[in-house]
C-alpha cells in the first residue's frame, strides 16, 4: 500500500518567502499590452506565426509566454518588464525550469527540464533563432528607483524586508506548537497539565493555552482527551479490556470520569458504544 500511498509535502511559512519578493517586484512592474502587428513581428521573427506558435526553446506545444529576460536577479528587479520584446512562446515545462536564469545559459545547461538534458534535436537551429530575436529586439529597461526617488524606493523593499522578518517569526512559532503537539500525541496517556507543559517547553501556560487554541481550534486540554477517548474507542472495538482497564490505559484513573467524558463525547456511554460493535 506504501507504494501507491504518498503525504502531501509538509508547507513551511519560510518557503513561501521568494513569492512575497516576487509579489514585491511584479507588483510594480509594467505591463504593456502589444499589437497585432508586434506580436507578429515577434512570431516571424522566431520563426512561427499565429497558426503555428510552440515553444521557442524546444518545440513543444507552447502554454504560456515566458520573460526571456528575468524581471528578478538577487532577489530584485533587473529592469526589464513585461512588454512583447521581453516575452518569447514557452511550454510549462520550459518556463518552470528556467526560472530566473539567463535563457542561453539555462538552454545549454543540464539543468532539470531543459531543452539540453531533454536532447531536443534542433536546439542549435533554435538558439540561433533567439540570439536574432535578441539582436533585433531591445527589451525595455527601466531604473525604478530613478523614476520613483530614493526614499520611495527604499520603503517598497523595507517593507518587503519586514514581511519577511515575520514570516521567519511565524516559523519559530508554528515550530515551537508542532513540537508541542507530536509532544501530547505521543504523550496524551500519562499525566499532562498545562503547568507541566509550560515547565517542559519553558513557555508561559498562558501563552501556551492561548497560541495552540488559536492554531488549533481547539484547547490543549481538549485535543489530549479527544486523543485518548479515540483511542479507548480502538480499544472498545478491538479488545477484551474491561472499561476501567482501557480508562487508565487511555491516561484516565477514574472510570466515573472516563464514562462522564466518554458520553458527553460520543453522546453514548463507553459500554454502549462497545456494544455497536
Amino acid at each position: 500500500m506504501k507504494k501507491i500511498f504518498r503525504m502531501p509535502t509538509p508547507v513551511k511559512i519560510t518557503g513561501r518567502t521568494s513569492s512575497i519578493t516576487n509579489a514585491f517586484v511584479n507588483g510594480i512592474i509594467p505591463v504593456i499590452e502589444p499589437t497585432e502587428e508586434e506580436i507578429e513581428s515577434a512570431l516571424e521573427t522566431l520563426g512561427m506565426d499565429k497558426d503555428h506558435i510552440v515553444c521557442a526553446y524546444c518545440g513543444n506545444p507552447y502554454t504560456e509566454w515566458d520573460h526571456f529576460h528575468p524581471l528578478i536577479k538577487d532577489k530584485m528587479p533587473t529592469g526589464y518588464i513585461s512588454e512583447i520584446h521581453n516575452l518569447v512562446p514557452a511550454c510549462g515545462k520550459c518556463n518552470q525550469s528556467k526560472g530566473n536564469k539567463y535563457w542561453k545559459t539555462w538552454m545549454l545547461s543540464d539543468a532539470a527540464l531543459s531543452p539540453s538534458s531533454r536532447h531536443i534535436p534542433d536546439i542549435e537551429q533554435r538558439k540561433k533563432r533567439l540570439e536574432d530575436y535578441e539582436r533585433e529586439y531591445t527589451p525595455i529597461k527601466i531604473d525604478f528607483e530613478e523614476i520613483v526617488g530614493k526614499d520611495m524606493w527604499e520603503q517598497h523593499w523595507a517593507n518587503c524586508q519586514a514581511l519577511h522578518d515575520l514570516m521567519q517569526e511565524s516559523q519559530k512559532h508554528s515550530d515551537k506548537l508542532k513540537t508541542i503537539l507530536h509532544y501530547l500525541d505521543e504523550h496524551y496517556t500519562e499525566n499532562i497539565s498545562l503547568d507541566q507543559l509550560a515547565e517542559h517547553f519553558f513557555i508561559s501556560k498562558y501563552y501556551l493555552s492561548r497560541e495552540f487554541k488559536k492554531e488549533f481550534g481547539t484547547t490543549v486540554i481538549q485535543y489530549v482527551l479527544a486523543k485518548r477517548i479515540n483511542n479507548a474507542k480502538e480499544l472498545l472495538r478491538y479488545s477484551n479490556s474491561s472499561i476501567e482497564e482501557i480508562a487508565h490505559l487511555c491516561g484516565i484513573d477514574d472510570a466515573s470520569y472516563f464514562n462522564k467524558v466518554f458520553r458527553k463525547m460520543e453522546g453514548c456511554t463507553a459500554s454502549e458504544y462497545r456494544k455497536r460493535w
